[in-house]
């Protein structure tokens, strides 16, 4: 391994054995580090990468500009907040955009989510499919359950099938700040002005 430097302009990190290479030039404004497989890089809010073995590749601009391709050499790109597809973007699978937030739809572990003028008009598919219109009406369902508000978050409920993991079949509500109560198999709770006062018993 070699290396060697004139701070604060430039820096090189050499090891050919492993085939690594890094290199800084009035960093932290550009960087690039070139591995056996991978490469990735970044110039102030300019950042990209590419792989050796597979043809995926990204550039982007944050937050205005991205674009690349998938490991099936599918290209994708974006202008935010005008329009664009992401195939995976922080915890989203298949984001798409057009004038954002006037209209997205995006995927997380297989449920599709919509959204118009969002937060206030968003619903989901099947199976944990929901509505909402925020905040005065939504309902969506979460695996054994289904919750619901109105005029969030003042008036809150849910309906509870029975399930293995947790307090099983039954229902609880919320009318914020004054009362709320839990009737579930294995769990009963009322709550006045919470938190003030709260009974609960379970088995």
């Amino acid at each position: 391994t070699t290396f060697w430097a004139v701070r604060p302009f430039y820096s090189q990190i050499s090891d050919d054995a492993g085939r690594t290479h890094v290199y800084d030039a009035l960093w932290p404004l550009f960087t690039l580090h070139d591995h056996a497989d991978a490469s990735w890089w970044r110039a102030l809010i300019a950042y990209g990468d590419s792989r050796a073995n597979d043809p995926t590749w990204s550039f982007n601009v944050f937050p205005f500009w991205f674009s690349g391709a998938d490991r099936a050499d599918d290209g994708y790109w974006g202008f935010f907040p005008f329009y664009g597809n992401h195939p995976h973007f922080l915890l989203m699978d298949d984001w798409s955009f057009i004038l954002w937030p006037i209209w997205h739809t995006y995927t997380v572990k297989g449920v599709r989510s919509h959204a118009v003028l969002w937060p206030f008009i968003t619903w989901r598919d099947a199976p944990r499919e929901g509505l909402g219109i925020w905040p005065f009406w939504g309902t969506a369902r979460q695996r054994e359950s289904r919750h619901g508000y109105a005029l969030w978050p003042i008036v809150t409920w849910a309906k509870y099938d029975e399930d293995r993991d947790t307090s099983g079949a039954g229902h609880s509500w919320w009318l914020l700040p004054f009362y709320g109560e839990v009737r579930r198999a294995r769990e009963s709770q009322t709550m006045v002005l919470p938190p003030f006062f709260s009974y609960a018993k379970t088995d």
